[in-house]
């Protein structure tokens, strides 16, 4: 089966994984670890795209983000040419370092969105990088832990639909992040036939009505700032 088509949809969520090319690592020290936060931040505050969750990998980057104003693939790609460069650099190299696929899949945040959290937080537990995760670092697990976080990361609302009320809300979050999603979930190709989306026909089918509006009445806002011209006789 050939590849699905991507949806690049202003304001969707997605699941985002990026990963690294030609055998080379993402992420050779804490340093570079470290340098990538900023990344995100930027995600936020140039690109208004909100990141709820994210965890590092050595060879990939993992990330629940909701798509800001002009779509994600801008984003993106700008997020992975900033540390592409900043980390040549840093370790004295040349050359990409991540494959040229983005594997951003839409999400029915009704139906995905916690699941999306509890994998991506889950992620080095199934990679046997630590034995519990509390002491993994490079993820936003701790931040729904603690319930605090960097102002970049989105994850007040998210937690919430976890844990609606404070009390015994770091129970109710360890609970929820040690059980388990539904077996065998393609989180790059999703549930779509057609595009890479874990949704229902009819959620795709609305927010791409949507999109569609929306780059309309862009268009028409367009045309009303720089009228035509009647040419003169």
């Amino acid at each position: 089966m050939g590849r699905k088509k991507g949806l690049d949809i202003a304001g969707a969520y997605y699941y985002v994984e990026l990963n690294s090319g030609a055998r080379r690592k993402l992420f050779d020290s804490s340093e570079d670890y470290q340098s990538f936060m900023p990344l995100l931040a930027e995600l936020k505050h140039k690109h208004q795209s909100h990141t709820l969750a994210w965890c590092l990998l050595q060879n990939s980057i993992h990330l629940l983000v909701k798509a800001g104003p002009e779509g994600l693939s801008t984003a993106i790609n700008s997020l992975k040419k900033t540390y592409t460069e900043q980390s040549n650099l840093r370790n004295t190299r040349s050359g990409s370092l991540f494959t040229t696929a983005n594997n951003c899949t839409l999400i029915e945040p009704s139906e995905w969105l916690l699941p999306a959290v509890r994998h991506i937080h889950q992620l080095p537990l199934q990679h046997k990088l630590v034995p519990e995760l509390s002491i993994y670092p490079w993820s936003s697990h701790e931040n729904y832990r603690l319930a605090q976080g960097p102002n970049w990361l989105d994850w007040e609302n998210t937690l919430n639909k976890i844990a609606q009320q404070r009390a015994g809300r770091l129970a109710r979050y360890e609970n929820f992040i040690r059980s388990v999603n539904p077996p065998d979930v393609d989180w790059v190709n999703g549930t779509h036939s057609q595009f890479r989306a874990l949704a229902e026909p009819k959620y795709v089918a609305q927010v791409m009505e949507k999109e569609g509006e929306r780059i309309n009445q862009s268009d028409s806002k367009i045309e009303d700032t720089h009228p035509v011209q009647e040419p003169s006789e």
